[in-house]
């Protein structure tokens, strides 16, 4: 029996930020905005999906639009510490980042965990507070780094809330954690913000004109997936842990982002290729307003010019892009033949404006 070797049909880019035309506005000029390789056509979509969504969604993992994902149970750093409370394991654990809600007259906009600052010794004072309050209730609180905060004890696999990244900088209240325990969730979310109204750490903060914390975030309690019998036929790029870690677990084969190339070599036993880079992101959250426009140049001449090449001459089906706005973009050969059709008649508009041009002298 001949096995068939299998054909890279799509190369899917997940680009948070690509879409300048909502998040942006604020921060970037139209100059910034991104252009359009030969050959894509953007469309917008009504839904706002983080980009965890889309990767789930490639790899056969329900992520409830992004609002269910196994961040916390996926963590590889919590192998060091499970033996401690193991017992508090075993009844749930969910994502509890710090946040910044900051309140205008109507609502609250959500400032994700790195851009406040934190240090250790302020997340082991806030944390310590923290369990105090729920000691009573067989629950803890623990760290893993400065701003990945967890908590242990709740069940927390109902639970939809987005990732604080996705919300970075839009109104809270609009994606207030819901699903099966919801109000107990959202009971605690309002305990903490009492509690850290008036915390020290947060008073020194604010002395030094710095970003308190002043509410957790409750997200990632979703179980891990189950591991396939045989690998997927998908090959992920991505410098981002958690892009891994789901991949890994959902059978794909995972490698850096530095080693992904649109000579597309090597490719013999993949159907499908996604590239997630989420350094538009972070210069978006980072106000890094250099550093956006300097890598959509990058990605457009670097990844999304040389496939639309290849998609030109037949050598790969489509290339889509993917951002959490709602932007989304494919190159195929029908949008090829449609750019083709554009560029045609603007060059026959341009040819009798001149014509007319002429004529009226």
């Amino acid at each position: 029996m001949v096995t068939m070797a299998m054909k890279l049909e799509t190369v899917t880019f997940l680009l948070p930020g690509y879409s300048l035309e909502a998040k942006f506005a604020a921060i970037v000029s139209d100059v910034a905005k991104p252009i359009s390789p030969e050959g894509y056509l953007f469309s917008e979509r009504s839904e706002l999906r983080p980009w965890q969504a889309e990767l789930g969604s490639v790899l056969g993992i329900d992520t409830d639009g992004g609002q269910f994902l196994p961040s916390a149970a996926l963590d590889p750093s919590l192998s060091s510490i499970a033996d401690n409370i193991s017992d508090k394991f075993a009844h749930g654990l969910v994502r509890a980042d710090p946040v910044y809600l900051k309140a205008d007259k109507d609502n609250a906009t959500l400032i994700a965990p790195h851009q406040l600052g934190l240090t250790a010794d302020e997340a082991d004072d806030i944390l310590a507070t923290l369990n105090n309050l729920v000691m009573d209730d067989g629950l803890e609180f623990f760290r893993q780094g400065e701003i990945q905060w967890f908590l242990a004890g709740q069940r927390a696999s109902g639970l939809r809330s987005f990732p604080p990244s996705f919300l970075a900088n839009r109104k809270a209240s609009s994606f207030l954690p819901d699903g099966d325990g919801a109000r107990d969730w959202r009971k605690l979310m309002t305990e903490a913000q009492m509690l850290l109204h008036t915390h020290p750490v947060n008073l020194q903060r604010e002395r030094m004109r710095q970003m308190p914390v002043n509410s957790l975030w409750f997200w990632g309690g979703a179980p891990a997936p189950m591991s396939p019998e045989t690998p997927l036929p998908i090959r992920v790029y991505t410098d981002s842990e958690e892009a891994s870690l789901l991949a890994n677990a959902a059978g794909a084969h995972c490698s850096e982002l530095s080693a992904f190339s649109t000579d597309l070599t090597d490719m013999e036993d993949v159907e499908q290729l996604l590239v997630i880079d989420l350094a538009l992101l972070q210069a978006w959250i980072n106000s890094d307003v250099d550093t956006l426009q300097r890598r959509l140049v990058q990605i457009n001449e670097q990844w999304l010019a040389p496939l639309s090449e290849r998609v030109k001459r037949g050598k790969l089906s489509q290339v889509r892009i993917v951002g959490e706005d709602g932007l989304q973009g494919i190159c195929n050969s029908e949008t090829m033949a449609q750019n083709k059709d554009m560029t045609s008649r603007l060059k026959s508009l341009l040819q009798w404006n001149r014509m007319q041009g002429l004529f009226g002298r």
